[in-house]
């Protein structure tokens, strides 16, 4: 998590790290309330593991965080 203003989420792939948008993430910090999650891929269940528990866990993250209106950026690797 770093910088000010509107919350922006970027979400690796599964195959991908965080470093693949941190030198973003820190560009924008200026602008933007950055923050990379790090995704359950290795900790959910296999069956569990898709587009839409990572999308409630990314939505439980916001809602932990208080966050509203956020920006969300990803990639599939």
């Amino acid at each position: 998590e770093m910088g000010k203003g509107k919350p922006l989420i970027f979400s690796p792939g599964l195959f991908g790290s965080y470093r693949n948008f941190s030198s973003i993430a820190k560009s924008l910090a200026n602008t933007h309330r950055t923050y990379i999650p790090f995704l359950p891929f290795y900790d959910l269940p296999l069956k569990e593991c898709n587009v839409k528990n990572l999308g409630y866990y990314l939505k439980d993250f916001c809602f932990d965080l208080g966050l509203k209106k956020v920006v969300t950026a990803g990639n599939s690797m």
